[in-house]
């Protein structure tokens, strides 16, 4: 009798990792999930949970969640440091900024804090670089701006939001945009 031992490893991916990447929008994802929020608000109350179409205000909350979802895989090194107290690493891409943490959600610090601006100008939401919802922000950002330059997409962005390496990562989703490669594009 031959007996075999096969050796298998568990990934384990979590719900951001297996959830996001099926919507090819930002606007798909967030009404995804909204619908999802308002399930979870029926399950806990079933008198208190609006019906209907989905509105402004759920679809801004399922974008805080998004963000929210994103930032706990991306950072969990920020927000033990910001909970704590303690500083973050000098190598760190968010460490110059002075990161805090309101409502769950890591945002710009600093010294604009006294700013007479809006909050989410003073203390816009960080998101990193790299990922499939950050990618669904700039090409909606890209996309709404009427496929609008690298300079202009980040400028529209950085009113709500901060990406470390934000010019890279614009770049790398404009450049992949069909209809700016064909305006760009040369006749032969």
């Amino acid at each position: 009798i031959e007996e075999t031992a096969m050796a298998t490893s568990e990934i384990t991916t979590s719900f951001a990792e297996s959830f996001f990447p099926k919507f090819g929008t930002l606007l798909r994802l967030k009404l995804a999930v909204s619908w999802w929020l308002r399930f979870f608000d029926y399950l806990r109350d079933r008198s208190q949970v609006r019906t209907g179409d989905i509105v402004l205000s759920e679809l801004s909350i399922a974008e805080r969640a998004i963000f929210r979802s994103i930032q706990r895989e991306s950072f969990p090194e920020v927000f033990t440091a910001v909970n704590s107290g303690q500083a973050l690493p000098k190598r760190h891409a968010l460490s110059k900024l002075c990161p805090i943490v309101v409502d769950g959600l890591i945002r710009v610090g600093g010294r604009i804090k006294g700013a007479p601006v809006q909050y989410e100008l003073r203390h816009p939401i960080v998101l990193p670089s790299r990922g499939h919802v950050t990618h669904l922000v700039i090409a909606e950002a890209h996309i709404s701006s009427a496929h609008s330059s690298i300079r202009q997409t980040v400028n529209d962005l950085r009113m709500r939001l901060w990406i470390p390496g934000f010019h890279r990562a614009v770049k790398s989703i404009t450049h992949k945009c069909i209809p700016c490669k064909r305006f760009r594009s040369t006749p032969q």
